[in-house]
């Protein structure tokens, strides 16, 4: 009776940590995700402050939170369709949190139909991008992830200039 319970006891952490888990990842990781994208959408062209970090709590909250939540729910249904599509739209959405942070008074369907005409003729770009930083991935499995503090900001930035080329060219 007891390893039985100690099984229900199991269980219940995992299922309650699953749920604070999935709770952090849309309230928290959604806005500061839009946040980092204005820091670094600011970077391209001068010095954001550290507060910059932080605009996706403080402008829209609520629709930063649905719209990137829209997006992992309509990427994880185009995967489950099948595999390829669900990769293409990753590349199709990967411009949102950009865009949220970039127009504030953006809707959420708009902000969709401007990744889209966006992208348009660039997810490749965008992939062979990404895909340049594989080696560097490597080497931060080598130091063991330590690397990973450097990689990411410099992802994030190189990210956000392609994001602000693709908005130049439209403009």
């Amino acid at each position: 009776a007891t390893m039985a319970t100690g099984a229900l006891v199991l269980n219940g952490v995992v299922i309650i940590s699953a749920i604070i888990g999935l709770l952090f990842g849309i309230f928290v990781t959604s806005p500061l995700t839009v946040g980092l994208c204005n820091y670094f959408i600011i970077n391209a062209d001068s010095k954001p402050s550290f507060k910059d970090a932080f605009s996706g709590f403080k402008v829209k909250y609520a629709r930063n939170i649905g719209t990137l939540l829209l997006v992992g729910i309509k990427t994880v249904l185009w995967s489950i369709l099948f595999i390829i599509p669900g990769i293409i739209k990753t590349y199709e959405y990967a411009i949102i949190p950009y865009i949220l942070a970039d127009n504030p008074e953006i809707s959420t369907k708009e902000a969709f139909k401007k990744a889209k005409q966006m992208m348009k003729g660039n997810k490749w770009r965008l992939f062979k991008l990404e895909f340049s930083f594989i080696g560097w991935f490597v080497l931060c499995v080598l130091t063991l992830g330590i690397g990973t503090f450097f990689l990411i900001p410099y992802v994030n930035a190189a990210n956000a200039e392609f994001y602000v080329e693709l908005k130049n060219k439209q403009a």
